[in-house]
């Protein structure tokens, strides 16, 4: 595995992506921290919001990725659409590369679907030796980038009071892949729950 050309590996990442309206309106949460506290330069498609359900640490053979889709979408034919709720404002400080890191991100209800597809997709993954999250803590980023101390205490005081509150129901997860950390991804919809036929 480790032998194959890295031109036939990919970063590789599944994720919820939300319904167009609660997209919106994330979007203009996002939009208004950013303008205000230069938090992020632009919305792209690498950080239009989303909930990341799993992201190996390293680059994916192409091959290995399309057996994944696979089994992930077997898997989740045989579940219903699902509701996820979106409720509050929080935020965490991580340290990454000797720096102190602030992230602000809106609090995702766990529940069981949710649960079961980040364990099903984690699985495949690491049939394939590939490493994953230590750990399950469903959010959706709203804030982040060169954000130091003082700035992040401002952001905090001024939303820490902020009712958001979003359902939206899962119909689908988001498989990407890209090339490169900063190239643009390619992006492949796997649906949950069996599909009428044509």
């Amino acid at each position: 595995m480790q032998s194959i050309s890295d031109a036939m590996k990919s970063y590789f990442s599944m994720s919820l992506r939300l319904d167009e309206k609660s997209r919106s309106k994330v979007m203009k949460l996002m939009s208004n921290i950013a303008s205000k506290y230069n938090t992020y330069t632009s919305i792209t498609e690498s950080n239009v919001p989303h909930i990341s359900i799993t992201y190996p640490n390293e680059k994916i053979d192409d091959k290995e990725i399309s057996e994944i889709e696979s089994a992930v979408a077997k898997d989740l034919a045989r579940i219903r659409p699902f509701p996820v709720e979106i409720n509050g404002i929080k935020s965490f400080k991580k340290v990454k590369e000797g720096k102190p890191n602030y992230v602000v991100f809106l609090r995702v209800i766990p529940n069981k679907s949710l649960a079961y597809v980040n364990k099903i997709c984690n699985s495949y993954v690491k049939e394939h030796d590939y490493t994953m999250f230590k750990s399950f803590n469903p959010h959706i980023t709203v804030a982040r980038g060169d954000i130091d101390k003082n700035r992040f205490n401002e952001i905090l005081r001024e939303y820490r009071n902020t009712r958001f509150r979003l359902i939206f129901t899962v119909k689908s997860i988001t498989s990407s892949t890209r090339r490169s950390k900063t190239g643009n991804s390619n992006m492949k919809e796997i649906s949950v729950g069996k599909q009428p036929r044509a």
